[in-house]
């Protein structure tokens, strides 16, 4: 799982700078996975 997030991490970048709403929405998903697998 840590690799998955690693490579979503990488893309955010990418969206981040084509797309600013598809990079929230992607941060909002990977606060929420780490919330979910931290408990």
């Amino acid at each position: 799982m840590g690799l998955f997030y690693l490579i979503l991490s990488d893309r955010s970048y990418l969206y981040y700078y084509t797309n600013e709403d598809l990079f929230m929405i992607h941060m909002n998903l990977v606060v929420k996975s780490l919330f979910v697998a931290s408990n």
